[in-house]
């Protein structure tokens, strides 16, 4: 029989729920088994899960008799209801409990209109097209709840679906992501919304229903509220409540999502503002978060997906009518979808490749789309079994089509997704500022926290708690939730023993006051590895800085005592390796900085600047700390007594000081000046910013400005570690240096014989290495820009087949190539990364580029992009380019040479009788083998030439030029020196009109003198 309702009971309830356990292992093991397939592709789990139950539906396993009866049961309908209905409940409850508020709450334009655009678009195509379907499927009553379906089924957007594929991508503390989740939330509930609206207006009683249900929600919030107070109170001693004060919060919750079933509404909503709406801090939310999302994630949501993929069944497919009716409204959904949002981003200034990947994350389906699906078949004479199964077909392609392309488009496009911000200065003040603070200890947790309070505008701090693993209980196999969850599932509880305790309550403490909320996050392994941990999370959480604590703490005589050793070492990985920039706090408990709520006393804070990337980093720290009214900012400018002793020389006394002072020091002042003057209009000017100028010419006048420094009594210090190049400011301070991890400032300023009373946390920008793809053109243009000044270079030539891959070298001046050698694939990297360090460290050769095989026919394919990055990463250089050039090995080879007793090729010897046509299959191996030299030597000849080309064009044109210029003096010279004879004919001529009008006059004048006599 089929149950009608939750109610009713099956016959015989052993046989059914052993069906359910048994396929459910079953789906699990080929969930894992296509995960294992798909996620070197790039296809997330949902996917695999999505598939794993399709094997076992009606369309493959199923169709088999004794399967299908083993498996399809009508009394096993009701085990299923009861698991759908308690794992909506919880998931729901739990997405409701990691929503970020205050993001939704300051983006809820952006999200609300993604989503109104999707919905509105989605219903106009539903109604359009709902005319078309009831008459291919002959509906002919009730036909405006048809309609109604039709289209919620192609505006919804599952949420669960939607931040389970986000999880799995890694991308959901990405900007999209994040938008995502929140425009998905947003698609649903108003689904709900409108299905429930429909309800209370088309059946009778609803509307008091709907009465009943906005009261019970009201109080169940409120009773969670006064739960969570009681049960934290109960467990002061422990580190989270008992599993029996858990349970009787979700039986709560699991009542009321019953009574709001009850009442005929979907409990969907209910579930996720309970969890919302949930207290953010305390041990019960702690725990309520740990126990349910291991289990939600690795177990319910797998298996809900499944189910989903269980319930296609391809058999529905078996007439044209039916198979237009799924195509037409599977490509209805993508193009309503992809048409509404990206209207919205346009209005929105998205960028389109945002919202197009935006479109296809809100067309995933497989949430409430179940609910209005699995209606009674008795309620609505049109629902009839036939368009209930092709509607859940149409369900499960829609989901399994996005997220694979999803998927795609993220693979596709994973650099522009990648995360960028990744140093403080290029962040506005009024953009999110992401840190990751890390503690050993309780101490250094609350000198975190006060760090945080500090900071204004809007603000996601991230706290990661470091235990060590200890050697004699280090386990090689501890699962996933042994290291992180702490759940009932866990051995956690053994590890940070009382730590734990006192980090949550300071954090508990920290957002009752501030009501911002510290995401705590555990990690537990040996001192060795821990950096690896710590530089993946920063990467995964898209943070901006890294903020760790100093490895001495101060003791009660306000001496520096040093804590464990493996804290420095710890800190020193973390510094090499991290992701973005990294912050060193020197905290002094007792007299430095304290927390800013609730302390009444306005506090003095400092920044030194002298000048570099560093400084730099740490001056845009510090302008977070400007609009904070309990702290009072100075900047103190270190400068030489003379201007122009801070920029560059003209002259040096060797030819690395030059190469020094023109490749650093003239680009970081230029930089500075320009950073500090923006600073210094933004802040300074408004008043909101002290701005002192400190002269100096030499470290010991620095020393002694910084003396002066610790008497003005600042709270707290920021200053960068370094990257000033050679300074004069701080000339001789480095031989001081105690911990260079700080910097030269920094040391001092922290060293037991200077002991200011201030805090000092020291700041590292992060060294961003660049990969950079050049055409061949553009790569060989660089190589000819070379002085004469820097170091020799060499091209290195790389060739791929499916197992090795073969290396080529260039000489010094590009001219020849030769075979370096042949290595398996899975050990390139640390053959390369050997190459180039004997280059340079026996020859003095830097490496200018490398240029790569274009070979698209490899099995497995090569990620270039990836292996250039681990190269760039390994070598530690700061930049590395590549190219690729066209792998073609042909008879003209420049490899293969010619004599007067034959042909040979890589030292194989071919008799003159012997053609080259048919020498080549029999060297082919050979030829494929070391194809990289071959390669690298036609690149290297073809631009030589183009490059000797263009040097006879250019010599040429100058000739011209020059030929011209020498015409176009001639004509000048005659030009002029025909002007200069004629000015000087008529000065002649002008001279001797002049003498014959003296001439005239004196004969006048004598005239004049006879007739008078």
């Amino acid at each position: 029989m089929k149950p009608d309702s939750l109610a009713d009971c099956p016959e015989d309830p052993f046989n059914p729920l052993a069906t359910a356990i048994i396929q459910i292992s079953c789906m699990l093991v080929i969930a894992h088994v296509f995960h294992l397939i798909f996620k070197p592709l790039g296809q997330p789990g949902p996917v695999s899960q999505i598939l794993a139950g399709l094997v076992l539906s009606p369309t493959l396993l199923s169709r088999i008799n004794k399967v299908r009866e083993f498996f399809i049961q009508d009394t096993s309908a009701f085990y299923y209801r009861i698991f759908d209905f308690i794992s909506r409940v919880l998931f729901m409850f739990l997405f409701g409990l990691e929503t970020d508020v205050p993001y939704l709450r300051i983006n809820l334009r952006l999200a609300g209109t993604l989503a109104l655009g999707g919905i509105v678009m989605s219903i106009v195509f539903g109604l359009s097209i709902s005319f078309l379907f009831m008459s291919l499927l002959d509906i002919k009553i009730n036909k405006v709840a048809f309609m109604i379906v039709v289209s919620i089924l192609l505006a919804n957007s599952a949420s669960p679906v939607v931040i389970r594929l986000i999880d799995e991508l890694k991308f959901d503390t990405s900007e999209v992501g994040r938008l995502a989740k929140s425009a998905s939330l947003i698609n649903e509930i108003s689904c709900v919304m409108v299905m429930s609206m429909f309800l209370v207006f088309t059946s009778t009683g609803m509307l008091l229903n709907a009465f009943w249900s906005i009261i019970v929600t009201i109080a169940m919030v409120i009773l969670n509220r006064y739960m969570a107070r009681w049960f934290a109170m109960w467990n002061k001693k422990s580190k989270y409540v008992s599993n029996a004060q858990v349970l009787v919060i979700l039986v709560f919750v699991v009542f009321v999502s019953l009574l709001i079933e009850g009442l005929g509404y979907s409990s969907i909503f209910i579930c996720f503002l309970l969890g919302m709406l949930f207290p953010r801090e305390g041990k019960t939310t702690r725990t309520l978060f740990n126990k349910l999302t291991y289990s939600i994630h690795n177990f319910i949501l797998p298996i809900y997906f499944g189910f989903m993929g269980f319930q296609f069944d391809a058999t529905d497919l078996n007439t044209l009518i039916h198979l237009a009716f799924v195509v037409l409204l599977v490509s209805l959904s993508f193009i309503a979808k992809l048409a509404g949002t990206m209207v919205a981003c346009h209005h929105l200034k998205i960028p389109r490749i945002k919202g197009v990947l935006l479109s296809f994350i809100l067309n995933l389906k497989g949430n409430y789309e179940y609910l209005i699906i699995h209606v009674n078949v008795n309620d609505k004479t049109w629902w009839n079994s036939k368009v209930h199964n092709l509607l859940l077909v149409v369900v499960v392609i829609n989901t399994l089509l996005s997220g694979t392309i999803v998927a795609f488009i993220l693979k596709r496009k994973e650099r522009y997704f990648a995360h960028k911000d990744t140093a403080v200065e290029q962040l506005s003040t009024e953009c999110e500022f992401r840190v990751l603070a890390c503690a050993y200890e309780p101490r250094h947790a609350s000198g975190q926290i006060v760090l945080t309070a500090a900071l204004s505008g809007s603000l996601t701090p991230y706290l990661m708690h470091l235990v060590e693993l200890p050697k004699k209980r280090r386990k090689n196999n501890l699962m996933y939730n042994q290291l992180e969850d702490g759940g009932s599932f866990s051995d956690e509880e053994e590890y940070g023993g009382n730590d734990v305790l006192e980090i949550n309550d300071a954090v508990d403490a920290f957002t009752v006051m501030s009501k911002i909320r510290i995401h705590q996050i555990k990690v537990v392994n040996s001192f060795a590895n821990m950096y690896e941990d710590v530089c993946n999370a920063a990467e995964d959480l898209r943070v901006s800085m890294i903020i760790l604590p100093f490895h001495k703490h101060q003791r009660i005589d306000k001496q520096m005592e040093n804590g464990k050793e493996g804290y420095r070492t710890t800190n020193q990985k973390i510094l090499r390796h991290a992701p973005c920039s990294v912050g060193v706090f020197v905290h002094r408990n007792q007299t430095g900085f304290q927390q800013p709520i609730g302390y009444e006393k306005v506090q003095p804070v400092a920044t030194l600047f002298f000048g570099g990337l560093d400084d730099r980093e740490a001056l845009a720290y510090s302008t977070r700390f400007a609009s904070n009214a309990s702290i009072h900012l100075t900047v103190i400018r270190f400068r030489p007594s003379e201007p122009s002793s801070q920029q560059p020389p003209k002259t040096s006394p060797n030819i690395d000081d030059v190469l020094m002072s023109l490749s650093i020091s003239k680009t970081e002042y230029e930089k500075d000046i320009v950073f500090i003057e923006d600073f210094r209009l933004r802040h300074v000017t408004s008043g909101l910013v002290g701005y002192i100028e400190k002269y100096v010419n030499s470290g010991e006048e620095t020393v002694e400005a910084l003396r002066e420094v610790k008497d003005m009594d600042f709270s707290l210090l920021i200053v960068g570690k370094g990257g000033r190049g050679r300074s004069p400011l701080t000339t001789g301070l480095s031989d001081w240096e105690e911990c260079p991890e700080l910097g030269t400032v920094g040391d001092l300023l922290a060293s037991a014989d200077f002991n200011p009373k201030s805090s000092i946390p020291r700041y590292h920008a992060a060294e961003h290495k660049m990969i950079e793809y050049l055409n061949p053109l553009q790569l060989f243009r660089q190589s000819k820009k070379r002085t004469y000044y820097m170091p020799s270079a060499v091209f290195l030539g790389l060739s791929f087949r499916d197992e090795d891959a073969s290396v080529a070298i260039s000489d010094k001046g590009y001219k020849t190539a030769r075979i370096y050698g042949v290595y398996p694939r899975d050990q390139l990297m640390d053959k390369l990364v050997d190459v180039v360090q004997s280059l340079k460290k026996d020859r003095g050769y830097d490496l200018e580029g490398i240029i790569v095989a274009n070979n698209n026919s490899m099995v497995p394919p090569v990620n270039i992009h990836d292996l250039m990055e681990g190269l760039c990463k390994k070598l530690n250089f700061q930049s590395l380019k590549y190219t690729c050039w066209k792998d073609n090995i042909t008879p003209w080879s420049p490899e293969l040479k010619c004599s007067r007793f034959g042909y040979s090729y890589c030292g194989t010897t071919f008799p003159l009788g012997c053609s080259i046509e048919r020498a080549l299959p029999e060297i082919q191996e050979d030829l494929e083998r070391l194809s990289a030299q071959p390669m690298l030597q036609a690149f290297l000849h073809v631009f030589n030439t183009l490059h000797m080309e263009r040097d006879e064009e250019s010599k040429r044109r100058k000739k011209e030029r020059e030929g011209k210029d020498e015409e176009r003096e001639e004509s000048e010279r005659k030009a002029l020196l025909h002007n200069f004879n004629i000015n000087m004919k008529r000065y002649e001529e002008s001279k001797g009109r002049k003498k014959r009008v003296g001439k005239d006059k004196e004969r006048e004048e004598s005239k004049r003198r006879s007739s008078a006599r």
